[in-house]
């Protein structure tokens, strides 16, 4: 194998400073990810410990609200001193999407790989705002379903019950449970749930 070739293909010792920071800051984002504005502050945070040369970071909403800043950039915004800027989308959904900004201190700028980790850390970040989010939905619809199917049971007992002792068909018990759930302005398992405690 020609040496040569084999050293070129390696990174350089910075690219390989840049990737571990990088490494680390997706390692820390991985465990406290959170749809909420401390978890933009994280991505702030660690957005600077990702890019080589970032001093500060924040992120602002499409609207240009800032919404979440890394400590530094709270206190003081870089931008108005003329000082590099590199910018990337961070779009999750319909709801959350804005800009991460990333600033340096450095009078020559961000060193060459930096706007290339940048990319690479937003669409990590953005993949795993996406997964969070998600998640959270699944977990949201499974807890729906749930209820659902308990109203449903409450429902169907109450429904067997007025069919028993009335001597009426399943259409006209569920009419009589609608008609009294509209009556009171309750919700229909809520009656549902009442009737089959006062008659058990």
């Amino acid at each position: 194998m020609n040496t040569a070739k084999a050293a070129s293909r390696r990174p350089s010792r910075a690219r390989e400073g840049s990737l571990e920071r990088l490494r680390s800051a997706v390692a820390t984002l991985t465990e406290v990810l959170e749809l909420s504005p401390d978890a933009f502050a994280v991505v702030c945070e660690e957005a600077v410990r990702a890019v080589p040369g970032a001093a500060m970071a924040s992120f602002a909403t499409d609207d240009g609200t800032v919404i979440a800043t890394d400590e530094r950039a709270a206190t003081r915004h870089p931008a108005a001193n003329g000082h590099d800027c590199l910018t990337a989308p961070l779009t999750v959904d319909e709801t959350t999407a804005g800009t991460l900004a990333v600033y340096t201190m450095d009078e020559d700028g961000f060193p060459d790989d930096a706007a290339a980790v940048l990319e690479l850390y937003a669409a990590i970040v953005r993949f795993g705002l996406r997964a969070r989010r998600h998640h959270e939905g699944t977990l949201m619809l499974a807890e729906q379903l749930k209820q659902a199917l308990k109203s449903r049971a409450v429902i169907e007992q109450a429904k067997g019950i007025l069919m028993a002792v009335h001597r009426i068909d399943a259409d006209e018990a569920m009419r009589r449970l609608v008609e009294r759930s509209q009556h009171e302005n309750v919700k229909l398992r809520e009656v549902a749930a009442r009737f089959v405690r006062e008659v058990t």
